[in-house]
């Protein structure tokens, strides 16, 4: 990234905070198997359907901080689910997936899908403030923390606890 183009990035980057977010910016890109009759290896595709668009899930200090330093963000695709997912979330069922207080409805992080991108590029999105809510905004961090921090119980420790799971 040219230097003009880091000044350019740090004033509106200066803006973006944890769980912002930006509407009908683009696909989201993963790698997969290739379809048979591909070439060997692993095949980078595109999603069928775009998300609706891409939360930045990288801490604030670290979207703020210097491009020429710290040139990339983490964001997620924002994906659509039906009522009874969104009950699963607010009871703390779903860890992959994380509300995001401005979202459009029915809308969440797709925590489980990270998808990096230069912070040029964040920068010339159109920015969603992604919370009002302070404790909402924490929420979401948590949620963060269950997706990336959580530690794997053995299965024998989950099917001994499976019986006092309320649901």
């Amino acid at each position: 990234m040219a230097e003009h183009d880091d000044q350019a990035a740090t004033k509106p980057l200066s803006e973006w905070r944890q769980g912002d977010f930006a509407l009908g910016v683009g696909s989201f890109l993963f790698g997969d198997l290739p379809e048979e009759g591909d070439q060997e290896g692993i095949g980078a595709f595109f999603d069928d359907v775009d998300p609706a668009g891409f939360v930045v899930v990288s801490q604030t200090c670290d979207i703020v901080s210097d491009p020429s330093k710290f040139g990339f963000v983490a964001v997620c695709p924002l994906v659509q689910v039906d009522s009874a997912r969104i009950k699963d979330i607010a009871r703390g069922r779903a860890p992959r997936l994380g509300f995001v207080e401005h979202a459009p409805d029915g809308f969440v992080a797709d925590l489980a899908r990270l998808m990096t991108l230069s912070k040029q590029l964040l920068a010339s999105w159109e920015r969603c403030n992604g919370f009002s809510d302070p404790n909402r905004a924490l929420e979401f961090s948590r949620s963060l923390e269950r997706a990336f921090g959580r530690f794997a119980f053995p299965d024998a420790f989950n099917e001994s606890i499976r019986p006092l799971l309320v649901d």
